[in-house]
């Protein structure tokens, strides 16, 4: 199947993300890495979403991450770098993206998590993305 240029828009973004996580540094220093160990994915996907995701979930990482505290059984020191980084960029998504539908960017972090995350942690990404959907786009779930 022939992943869209948004979804390896996403699936880098992610892995800007873990990078930046474990080893804090520029974006231009990120997009670099990318470019040298994903080349092809670098240069097929859409670079300006990419830089986008990349820029607006690194800025508000925190703040973004901290709208999930308490909405799960599970600790959000306990998710790992991966899981977090689809919990932020859903919420860039939900509050940017607004011709992106909701049901559509739930959907993404769902496939994104089973892509990069932990086994079965989709299960848990798609109750938290749901509940910051209907927090963020009320009209899209009347």
């Amino acid at each position: 199947m022939k992943k869209n240029l948004r979804h390896l828009s996403r699936q880098l973004a992610v892995q800007a993300l873990y990078y930046n996580q474990t080893n804090p540094t520029t974006i231009g220093t990120i997009e670099d890495y990318l470019s040298e160990v994903e080349n092809e994915t670098f240069v097929t996907a859409d670079y300006k979403f990419t830089h986008f995701l990349i820029e607006e979930a690194i800025t508000y990482f925190d703040i973004y991450l901290s709208m999930y505290q308490g909405g799960s059984h599970i600790p959000l020191t306990e998710l790992d770098y991966n899981e977090k980084s689809i919990l932020v960029l859903a919420v860039v998504e939900l509050k940017s993206s607004k011709e992106v539908p909701a049901k559509v960017i739930v959907n993404e972090a769902i496939e994104l998590a089973k892509e990069l995350g932990a086994t079965d942690s989709y299960k848990y990404i798609n109750g938290l993305v749901n509940y910051q959907a209907r927090l963020i786009r009320p009209a899209e779930f009347i």
